[in-house]
């Protein structure tokens, strides 16, 4: 299951996605989510929340993080995700660690929303 909501104050298209994830409905998600980037005439940022989903099918998480990386290489300034607890923000910030640097990518949890 998942959400989108286009904020037109702050230009920002947040997805929310909960549950059991599986790889089909990543890939929906994926064109869904460019194709909202598409028809707005400015997107600065992507907020992708993943810290509902309860697991992720094989191949499902990868179809999302490199979403969240192509959204870049369209146009958009930055994302965030939220991740469940400090130990996946931790871990996400070193593996991404030039692109945190560049304030491109964030990483966020529920309390700290």
């Amino acid at each position: 299951m998942y959400m989108l909501n286009w904020d037109d104050a702050t230009a920002t298209l947040e997805v929310g996605i909960g549950g059991v994830v599986s790889l089909e409905e990543a890939k929906t998600l994926a064109s869904v989510v460019f194709d909202e980037i598409k028809e707005v005439e400015t997107c600065k940022s992507v907020i992708f929340d993943w810290s509902l989903a309860k697991r992720f099918e094989f191949g499902a998480y990868d179809v999302l993080e490199a979403t969240q990386i192509e959204v870049l290489n369209r146009g958009v300034d930055s994302t965030t995700m939220v991740v469940p607890d400090d130990e996946k923000a931790t871990q996400m910030i070193g593996a991404n660690l030039q692109l945190v640097m560049e304030g491109r990518r964030s990483f966020i949890v529920p309390h700290a929303a």
